[in-house]
């Protein structure tokens, strides 16, 4: 594991995270472009091929690309889980919150020996390969809430976690090109070895009514 990054005084570097307010103009012109959307099957069908229910019950809709941003909306449903593992990402990225608040903890990876720290990539095949590294500790800095109209930018270095959401909460994430061929997890256990997971994609009537929920979402802040 690479040593934990200082500062000028010697002290341990905290990952910071700024939570701004945001207007509703870029989400209306979103809704917009959902109204044509939902009116145009193939697009539709194009959406679903590519949007899942993730493992920890929340509906990831890969909604488009654009050379190499990757824009999906996250619908939250009260219930879901927490995020298993504190991760960091291949990527910087953004996100805005639609309706909720997205709770979030913040992680410094620290000299340790309570957890382990893993390498996760991607394999051709679009399974993954996860290999450990090195023990290591966490330590929680800070949780934040991404509340309605707020949003915030994430480095790819950031180890963080999405906590289980109190109630229903959409985002509209933006990823970045990768930065580098693979990310970090860090667990209590050993999860090396080798994964072919295929999440069962979306139909097009699920898709549809993910899709009319962030509508009517959009809808109310105007």
């Amino acid at each position: 594991m690479q040593s934990v990054p200082q500062d000028g005084k010697g002290k341990k570097k905290q990952p910071q995270l700024e939570i701004k307010e945001k207007t509703v103009y870029d989400l209306v012109v979103l809704m917009d472009d959902i109204i044509r959307v939902l009116g145009d099957a193939a697009t539709l069908a194009e959406i679903a091929a590519k949007s899942y229910i993730h493992k920890n019950g929340f509906i990831k809709l890969v909604y488009e690309t654009i050379e190499e941003t990757v824009c999906r909306l996250h619908i939250y449903p009260l219930g879901a889980s927490a995020d298993k593992n504190i991760h960091d990402h291949r990527w910087d990225f953004s996100s805005v919150t639609i309706c909720g608040s997205l709770p979030m903890s913040l992680y410094a990876i620290i000299d340790g020996d309570s957890e382990i720290i893993h390498k996760y990539s991607k394999t051709l095949s679009s399974g993954h390969i996860i290999q450990s590294i090195s023990s290591c500790s966490s330590e929680l800095v800070e949780t934040v809430h991404s509340h309605q109209l707020h949003g915030y930018y994430m480095l790819s270095h950031i180890f963080h976690r999405i906590e289980a959401v109190e109630e229903l909460t959409i985002t509209y994430v933006e990823t970045y090109p990768a930065t580098s061929d693979y990310c970090h997890l860090v667990s209590f256990e050993d999860r090396s070895g080798e994964g072919q997971v295929q999440p069962e994609p979306l139909t097009i009537e699920e898709t549809r009514q993910a899709l009319e929920l962030v509508v009517s979402k959009i809808a109310e802040l105007i």
